[in-house]
Formats: C-alpha cells, sequence, structure tokens
C-alpha cells in the first residue's frame, strides 16, 4: 500500500508531514519523491 498523501500527478506531490503514515517499504520511495520534487522546483527557478 502506497503512503497516504502522495499523489500521483505527473510527479508525485508529498502532501504528508514526515514518514509516520508510510509503511515501511516505502519509506525509500517517499523519500525519493521528496528529492525529485525538490529537484524539479530547483530546475524552475
Amino acid at each position: 500500500m502506497p503512503c497516504v498523501g502522495v499523489l500521483y500527478l505527473p510527479f508525485p506531490l508529498i502532501t504528508t508531514p514526515g514518514n509516520e503514515i508510510c509503511q515501511h517499504g516505502d519509506i525509500q520511495q517517499h523519500n525519493s519523491a521528496k528529492k525529485r520534487i525538490a529537484e524539479i522546483f530547483r530546475g524552475l527557478q
């Protein structure tokens, strides 16, 4: 089951603070999604 609050749009948008509602197997995916979003925002600036 994926993280609650991760919306799969053109890219994952993190809408929850931290990993507390992610199952253990999804924490790495959650963190890599946050990194991708940070890279996208850096690319837009």
